[in-house]
């Protein structure tokens, strides 16, 4: 699947459990400028949920799920 976005920075998440990825996208997130695209790999299958919630939480625009085979791309905006 193409990525049609212009992504700034990629953190690969895979392998990670809760609440884990959900930290260091926060984290990475929290070191982006304004407007940059994060584009997350993971396989936890709580992904959806958490980086949903942490969109809301801190404002910033869920652009997209991708699933793939065995993992979810999450592409979010700050």
């Amino acid at each position: 699947m193409g990525n049609k976005y212009k992504v700034d920075r990629v953190l690969n998440l895979q392998g990670l459990l809760c609440p884990r990825p959900g930290i260091l996208a926060s984290r990475a997130l929290e070191e982006m400028a304004q407007g940059d695209i994060l584009e997350i790999i993971a396989n936890d299958k709580n992904s959806r949920q958490l980086f949903a919630s942490i969109c809301k939480k801190h404002s910033y625009k869920l652009l997209e799920f991708q699933d793939e085979p065995g993992r979810l791309r999450v592409y979010i905006k700050k």
